[in-house]
């Protein structure tokens, strides 16, 4: 098996899967449980994709685990949370050359993130609430430690170009570069 789409960890803890090169993990917790992944070296994974209910802020050696259990890996996919990530980028294994984050995410009311636009009442005119534009300068510092540029997918419909306009000062203030899409 060389791909493999679970909920949770947990559930494949105890598999033995030499041949496994992509992960995809909906839900990783930051209990003993799910610890049991960072045990046992995955040498030939190559991609690692944390899903929506993951909240990576709670791991605040996630790149040093990253490195141990996954050595060879060369995408990462994760949501960036409502809380500033704890972790540092800049020491993710040197294989490292996709980085996707997706960002704006809405599940069951809750919006994850908040880096969000907000308009003038007749919708003509884009802009940033001091809040939401601090929120941005928080995401630039987590991606100005990235040695590779990643790609921060938003959701359909947000004007690509109205969003560079108003964040690109902002990553650029704190050496921080992305390339924006929206999310498939």
């Amino acid at each position: 098996m060389s791909h493999l789409a679970l909920y949770s960890w947990p559930i494949a803890s105890k598999w033995h899967m030499p041949s496994l090169t992509h992960l995809y993990i909906t839900y990783f917790s930051n209990s003993p449980c799910s610890s049991t992944f960072w045990i046992t070296p995955k040498p030939n994974l190559e991609l690692l994709h944390f899903g929506h209910e993951t909240d990576l802020s709670v791991f605040p050696e996630l790149a040093q685990l990253v490195c141990q259990a996954t050595p060879n890996v060369r995408a990462l996919e994760y949501y960036y949370g409502s809380s500033e990530m704890s972790w540092d980028p800049s020491c993710l294994p040197e294989s490292l050359k996709e980085v996707t984050i997706k960002t704006f995410h809405v599940q069951s009311g809750c919006k994850r993130g908040q880096l969000d636009v907000s308009f003038s009442e007749d919708g003509s005119r884009p802009g940033l609430t001091p809040a939401v534009a601090e929120k941005w300068a928080t995401f630039a510092r987590h991606l100005a430690s990235y040695a590779v540029r990643p790609t921060v997918l938003v959701p359909r419909g947000v004007p690509l170009d109205c969003l560079r306009a108003l964040v690109d000062p902002i990553l650029t203030e704190h050496g921080a570069e992305a390339f924006f899409a929206e999310s498939p």
